[in-house]
């Protein structure tokens, strides 16, 4: 008998085939392992991780994207005005914040100097989450010195906030401040609720990649 024929034979030995299932079983079994340790992630994680760190680790992706909540706001001059007017159909940053509330008041600062940053880029708007006399809200503006920097735009009927808590499931959005991303497109990628340092790298990157349309949430 030929080299090569003994080689055949010995393969089809059953000796020899139940080797070689076994070999298949322990690397099946081995695939099986390694494929189960690894992490579940979510869309947003996979694709974008590197932008929720630092200051924006905290902030939550939208998913789906939401549209601008049809809610009226009163304006810096008193009058009626809804947030989907302020924001059209671009971009933005949209802030609630309280006088009551001293994380919020610690982070104005910072939102104040992200609007500069970010003009003509991306609007930022902070909205004020208190009924009653407008006069308490426009003094800590002025304590703050950013009276003109951001100008004054409240919701007396808490509209809003409601609006916030209701598609987060009551959730997340029940506190203040809360601070909401919208992308070129006017759709909510996302919100960060707790104070944050708005200046920092990884808020701006956040920020202008939603706008761009680069944070495939």
């Amino acid at each position: 008998m030929t080299a090569p024929a003994r080689f055949a034979r010995t393969l089809l030995e059953p000796r020899t085939l139940l080797i070689a299932m076994g070999g298949l079983g322990a690397l099946f079994l081995v695939y099986v392992l390694l494929a189960a340790s690894e992490p579940t992630q979510k869309p947003w994680e996979a694709a974008n991780a590197s932008l929720l760190t630092g200051e924006v680790e905290a902030f939550t992706p939208s998913f789906p994207p939401r549209g601008v909540p049809e809610v009226m706001l009163e304006g810096p001059d008193g009058e009626p005005v809804f947030l989907s007017e302020l924001i059209g159909g671009g971009p933005a940053v949209v802030n609630l914040w309280a006088t009551w509330c001293p994380p919020c008041i610690e982070e104005l600062p910072s939102l104040a100097a992200l609007k500069e940053r970010l003009a003509g880029e991306v609007p930022v708007y902070t909205i004020a989450m208190e009924a009653g006399d407008p006069q308490r809200q426009r003094d800590m503006l002025a304590r703050l010195g950013l009276e003109e920097a951001l100008p004054l735009y409240r919701d007396p009927s808490l509209s809003l906030l409601r609006s916030f808590t209701e598609r987060s499931g009551g959730g997340a959005a029940a506190g203040l401040p809360i601070t909401v991303i919208y992308d070129g497109r006017a759709r909510e990628v996302g919100r960060l609720a707790g104070a944050a340092d708005w200046t920092s790298p990884e808020a701006v990157r956040l920020i202008q990649s939603a706008a761009a349309g680069d944070a495939e949430f």
